[in-house]
C-alpha cells in the first residue's frame, strides 16, 4: 500500500484511529513484519523524491579566462586563405557556390566567385581604402570608395567590414561591457554574458575545451547578429564552418573552409585590382547610408 496523497492532518487521524484486534497465528507473525517493513520502504522510496546533482561550481576568476582565451585567439589568427563554400540568404534572393577568399586584419577582404569548372568569374577586393568589382564575364571593372554603405551592399550583409574580417578570423568584436556574468552550459562549458550600455548584450558559449562556439549580440532582448563556429581543426582549434545570422534583417551567411592556411603572407596588391587591357574602368555607384544598428563595437 503506498501512502503519498492527502494531507499529514487526514494521515495522523487515520493513524490515530482506534485498532480492532485480530487473532493472529504468532509462527506467521514475523513473516508478516517482514513483508510489512519491505511494503513500508517500498512506499517511502516511492514517496521519496530523486535527489538533485549538485550545482557545477564555477571558478570566481572564470570570466577573466574566458576573455584572455578571446584575447589569445585574437593574437593567434591575423590571416587567412582558403576555400570557402558559401550560401547567403537574404528576403529577396538565396545564392551558394565555391569562393577563393583572403583576409587579412583589419580590414583587408578578396573573394574569388568560382564556376563549376573552377574558373572565376567575378572578384571583389578592397585593401580597406578602395573597393573593386570585376565582372569578368562582362569585361567590366569598377572602382569606388570603400565606404561602410558600398561594402555592405555588395557583400550583402549589412555588417561593418572590420567586424565581418574579425569574425572570419575567429575574433567576434566585443561590446564595452561591464563585468562578465558566467554561468554553466548545458553538456558542459561555460555561458559569458556581457552586458553593455542602452541595453546590448553579448552572449558567448564556449564548449569543454573552452572553445568559443557562439558570439550571439542582443539588444533590448531581441536578437541582432547572430555568430556560431564549428569542426575545429585539432592543430590550431580554428573554426572549420562559420554562420552568420541577422534575424531582424531575414539575412544569413555560411562558410565551410578547406585548403585553409592560417596567417600568410598577403601583399597588399592581392587586394587591388588591375584589370588586363582592354577591360573597361567604370566608377562605382558609392552608398553612404550605414546600418549603424549592427554597429558592434
Amino acid at each position: 500500500m503506498k501512502v503519498c496523497g492527502g494531507s499529514l492532518g487526514n494521515q495522523i487521524r487515520m493513524a490515530m484511529r482506534p485498532v480492532r484486534l485480530l487473532a493472529v497465528d504468532s509462527a506467521a507473525l514475523p513473516k508478516r513484519l517482514f513483508y510489512l517493513a519491505v511494503m513500508g520502504c517500498l512506499a517511502l522510496s516511492a514517496c521519496a523524491r530523486p535527489m538533485a546533482p549538485p550545482a557545477e561550481k564555477i571558478p570566481p576568476d572564470m570570466g577573466e579566462i574566458l576573455l584572455q582565451k578571446l584575447k589569445d585567439h585574437a593574437a593567434d589568427f591575423d590571416s587567412l586563405s582558403a576555400l570557402a563554400r558559401v550560401r547567403m540568404s537574404s528576403e529577396s534572393r538565396t545564392m551558394g557556390g565555391r569562393q577563393v577568399l583572403l583576409a587579412e586584419k583589419p580590414n583587408r577582404l578578396r573573394a574569388e566567385v568560382l564556376s563549376p569548372f573552377g574558373q572565376p568569374l567575378l572578384i571583389l577586393a578592397t585593401d580597406g581604402s578602395e573597393v573593386y568589382v570585376w565582372d569578368i564575364s562582362e569585361g567590366k571593372l569598377y572602382r569606388g570608395n570603400a565606404s561602410s554603405g558600398t561594402i555592405q551592399r555588395l557583400l550583402g550583409l549589412p555588417i561593418k567590414l572590420m567586424d565581418l574580417i574579425g569574425i572570419l578570423l575567429y575574433d567576434p568584436p566585443l561590446i564595452s561591457h561591464e563585468q562578465p556574468v558566467v554561468f554553466p552550459a548545458e553538456g558542459g562549458g561555460y555561458l559569458m554574458i556581457l552586458r553593455g550600455e542602452d541595453e546590448w548584450e553579448q552572449r558567448m558559449l564556449f564548449d569543454r575545451d573552452l572553445n568559443l562556439t557562439k558570439a550571439d549580440f542582443y539588444h533590448h532582448e531581441n536578437p541582432v547578429v547572430l555568430t556560431e563556429y564549428a569542426d575545429f581543426d585539432s592543430e590550431h582549434s580554428f573554426p572549420l564552418k562559420i554562420s552568420v545570422g541577422m534575424p531582424e534583417r531575414s539575412a544569413e551567411a555560411s562558410l565551410s573552409f578547406s585548403e585553409l592556411k592560417l596567417n600568410p603572407h598577403l601583399p597588399r596588391e592581392r587586394f587591388t585590382l588591375e584589370p588586363p587591357q582592354g577591360v573597361r574602368i567604370l566608377p562605382l555607384q558609392e552608398e553612404e547610408k550605414t546600418l549603424e544598428s549592427l554597429d558592434l563595437h
